[in-house]
């Protein structure tokens, strides 16, 4: 799908020309496309999208300071929605129920899944404590989902989700592996259901 520089300016030339006011159109000849998800299967894309997104927005984050500071925000954002959907989604897909009190709580989603999981096979490893850690982490960092999104509250104060420099690599290697071990978990799920294959449940 990537273009060279002159498919690139020949694309950019017919934007130009183009009487089209729509920002949304069906592609022009040789325009890169995609098809949006539809049913179930969109739902892990999306999450997984939001993940694979905070981990490019970390790489180009490390370019600069100047790109890093105005990147985290979005960054650290598409991470929380990350991990929020992809909890929904286990917990339904392991046969729980996600209540309509849970919103963004993602404090509420680890305790649910947890019980979800437990439900499944009180010994099995479905995922490791690292990530659901990591979740808290953020979820105390930003409970409400407004942190990284908004400059500031309701009220209009400054939102500061923290005073202290972070090792942008850390975060990129953490949002790499949380990614990984979501990647996986459905198919422990599926494993969790037979019987005969219990042993192979272990960390991801």
């Amino acid at each position: 799908m990537a273009l060279s520089d002159e498919e690139a300016a020949r694309l950019y030339e017919e934007f130009l020309d183009s009487q089209d006011p729509r920002m949304i159109a069906s592609p022009t000849r040789g325009a890169p496309k995609v098809e949006i998800g539809a049913g179930s299967t969109s739902s892990w894309m999306i999450w997984e999208g939001y993940l694979e997104a905070a981990g490019l927005l970390l790489v180009r984050a490390m370019d600069s300071e100047a790109l890093a500071q105005r990147l985290i925000f979005p960054a650290i954002f598409n991470l929380r929605h990350g991990i929020e959907i992809a909890l929904k989604w286990h917990i339904t897909y392991a046969g729980g129920i996600v209540p309509k009190r849970a919103g963004h709580n993602l404090d509420l989603l680890i305790e649910i899944f947890r019980q979800t999981a437990e439900g499944l096979d009180d010994d099995a490893n479905y995922l490791p404590e690292y990530v659901l850690s990591c979740a808290a982490e953020i979820a105390s960092l930003d409970p409400r989902a407004v942190a990284f999104r908004y400059p500031s509250d309701l009220g209009g104060a400054p939102i500061k989700p923290s005073s202290e420099a972070w090792d942008l690599s850390r975060l990129l290697f953490t949002v790499e592996t949380i990614s990984l071990c979501f990647e996986g978990l459905d198919g422990k799920i599926d494993l969790s259901r037979n019987e005969d294959c219990q042993v192979h449940l272990g960390p991801c």
